[in-house]
């Protein structure tokens, strides 16, 4: 990402474009082994290096191809240190997370994705100082479960994340209105 030149980003990954024809599911592991690379990108780069991925991520979203994100490779020694995480409590925390019953995990989601389903107006707050309004009027709800089945990929949701267990809906983009406050970190790029 620093030294590549620009040009480049927006090239055709023709030949995984290719293999993506012959794909309907697929694992990612993570990775890189040390983020802090990332550090030293210019975020106009790091944008346009993101954009270079639309087709690769249209060829995944048009051929319904199910894909699971499996953390594994990102669970290192440089990103702990990165994040100013314990290793071993990360893993060990991942770990009984994916050890869980994923269809108790879908009834509850789909128990509130129901009521997310006729809400129009949310308020979230918590001790921390959050308290967030907005509108979800006519959303689609969808629940992350840990399981693709085919009612999901029916509703467009392709994806999982393991560990898993969100419902997750898009607000309404121009009214939230009040204040949230994260206050654990949260492992990332």
């Amino acid at each position: 990402l620093t030294k590549v030149s620009e040009t480049h980003y927006g090239r055709p990954r023709r030949a995984f474009l290719s293999a993506l024809e012959q794909t309907d599911a697929s694992v990612f592991l993570g990775g890189p082994e040390d983020p802090s690379g990332f550090r030293k990108v210019p975020g106009d780069r790091l944008a346009k290096s993101f954009e270079s991925e639309k087709a690769v991520m249209d060829k995944f979203r048009d051929r319904k191809i199910r894909s699971v994100d499996l953390p594994v490779g990102q669970m290192t020694p440089q990103r702990a240190k990165t994040y100013g995480f314990n290793l071993a409590r990360w893993r060990r925390i991942t770990d009984n997370a994916m050890s869980v019953d994923h269809r108790k995990m879908s009834a509850l989601g789909q128990k509130v994705a129901a009521k997310l389903g006729t809400a129009s107006k949310i308020n979230i707050t918590a001790k921390n100082g959050t308290d967030l309004s907005f509108t979800i009027t006519s959303r689609p709800v969808h629940v992350h479960d840990g399981i693709i089945d085919p009612a999901d990929v029916a509703k467009g949701t392709y994806s999982e994340s393991l560990p898993s267990g969100n419902v997750a809906v898009s607000i309404v983009e121009d009214n939230a209105q009040g204040t949230i406050v994260f206050d654990q970190p949260m492992a990332l790029r």
